[in-house]
C-alpha cells in the first residue's frame, strides 16, 4: 500500500474517532453559584440602593446588567421637583431573590420600589428565568408542550383563587389575570410550582399590595414539556418551600423571608403559616417573627412572608429555624426546617 493511501485511511479514521467523541460527549451541567453585586449612590436629592446577581455566564450577566443600568438611567432622568421649603429625597430600591428548578433553570425576582413624590411609593416586580447551561432566557410557553391550553388553565386557576381574596373585584381580576399572556410575564419557577406575581393595580387596588398565585406542577403534569420534566418526581412534596433567603445568603441587619406551604404537615391556621427564629452561631435567639399570610389563608399552596431586623453582634454565621403552625398541639405533628445563613 502506497503512502498516499495510508495517509487517507489514517485521516478518515481520525475523523470518525473525532465524530464519535463529539456526539457522545456529556454536557457539563452548570454548577456555578450566584454572585451578588451592589450599587449605592446618595445625595441630597436622590438615593439609589440596588442589589443584582451574576452567574458567570456572559450572555445572562450582560442582560441582567443592562436591565439594572436601564433602571438607574431612567431614574436619574426623572426631573427633580422641590416642594417649596420641604426637601424630599427621590429613592430607587431594587432587591432580588433567586429560585431554581433542578441545577440549570434559575429564576430571579426583582422587587422594585421607587419614590419621586406623591402619596406613596411605586412598586413593581420584574422576573427573569434562564437556562444557565444554555445561557438562554426562558419564556412561559417553553415549559409546556406545543399547542397545549396552558394559558387558559393557568388563567382559570388564577382567577378562581384571586376571586377569593378580600379585595376581589371580578372585572379587575378578569382584566389582570384573564387569558392574556401579557398578564403572566412576571413569574418564577421553584422546586414544585410556578409563582405568578401581580403588582399593585393589576388585579387589585394599591392597598392590597403585591399578589401571588402559586400553581403547582402537579396540576399541570399532562401538559408540561417532557424535555424539562421527563425525570421529574411529581410525588415529592416537602411541605414548606423557602424562596428567600437561600441557604448561605449574607445579611447584615435585615432578612426578608418569603416562601409557601403545601401541606405534608405544613398548613396555615388562622392567618398564620407558623413562625421563624433567627439564631446566632451560639444558638442564641437574635429575633423572631410569625409567618404572615397576606391573602386568603384557607388554601394550599399558600404564600407567607416575614421581616426580620437584628444585630448579629460578633457572630459571622447564623441559622433560620422555621416551625409549623401546629394547631393540634400534639408533639407528633410538630415540624421544623433549619436554614443556615451568613452575616456580613
Amino acid at each position: 500500500m502506497d503512502k498516499t493511501k495510508i495517509f487517507i485511511i489514517a485521516f478518515v479514521v481520525i475523523l470518525i474517532a473525532g465524530a464519535l467523541v463529539f456526539f457522545n460527549q456529556k454536557t457539563v451541567p452548570f454548577s456555578g453559584g450566584i454572585t451578588s453585586h451592589e450599587i449605592r449612590e446618595e445625595d441630597g436629592q436622590r438615593a439609589i440602593a440596588i442589589s443584582y446577581p451574576s452567574l458567570g455566564v456572559e450572555k445572562i450577566d450582560q442582560e441582567i446588567k443592562a436591565f439594572i443600568d436601564e433602571q438607574v438611567k431612567s431614574f436619574k432622568e426623572i426631573e427633580y421637583v422641590s416642594y417649596g421649603d420641604m426637601e424630599i429625597q427621590y429613592s430607587l430600591d431594587v432587591g432580588y431573590f433567586s429560585s431554581r428548578l433542578g441545577q440549570n433553570i434559575i429564576s430571579f425576582k426583582f422587587n422594585k420600589e421607587y419614590f419621586t413624590g406623591g402619596a406613596h411609593p411605586g412598586h413593581d416586580v420584574i422576573c427573569f428565568t434562564y437556562d444557565a447551561e444554555k445561557g438562554e432566557r426562558m419564556n412561559l410557553a417553553g415549559f409546556f408542550v406545543e399547542n397545549s391550553d396552558f394559558l387558559k388553565r393557568i388563567s382559570d386557576y388564577s382567577v378562581n383563587l384571586l376571586m377569593e381574596e378580600p379585595f376581589a373585584d371580578e372585572e379587575w381580576v378578569k382584566a389582570g389575570a384573564g387569558e392574556n399572556l401579557d398578564n403572566f410575564q412576571k413569574f418564577i419557577v421553584t422546586e414544585n410550582a410556578f409563582i405568578f406575581y401581580f403588582p399593585p393595580y393589576q388585579v387589585a387596588p394599591y392597598a392590597a399590595g403585591e399578589t401571588q398565585v402559586i400553581v403547582p406542577f402537579s396540576g399541570l403534569e399532562d401538559i408540561l414539556s417532557p424535555s424539562i420534566f421527563g425525570d421529574y418526581d411529581f410525588s415529592v412534596n416537602k411541605g414548606i418551600y423557602i424562596l428567600s433567603p437561600q441557604e448561605g445568603d449574607r445579611a447584615d441587619s435585615f432578612i426578608r423571608v418569603e416562601g409557601y406551604l403545601n401541606g405534608n404537615g405544613w398548613a396555615p391556621f388562622e392567618g398564620l403559616a407558623g413562625r421563624v427564629e433567627l439564631l446566632d452561631a451560639g444558638n442564641n435567639v437574635l429575633t423572631f417573627s410569625t409567618l404572615e399570610i397576606p391573602g386568603n389563608w384557607m388554601q394550599l399552596p399558600v404564600y407567607f412572608r416575614a421581616y426580620l431586623f437584628f444585630d448579629p453582634k460578633d457572630s459571622k454565621t447564623g441559622t433560620l429555624v422555621f416551625y409549623n403552625e401546629n394547631a393540634s398541639g400534639l408533639e407528633e405533628n410538630e415540624r421544623k426546617l433549619v436554614l443556615p445563613v451568613n452575616f456580613k
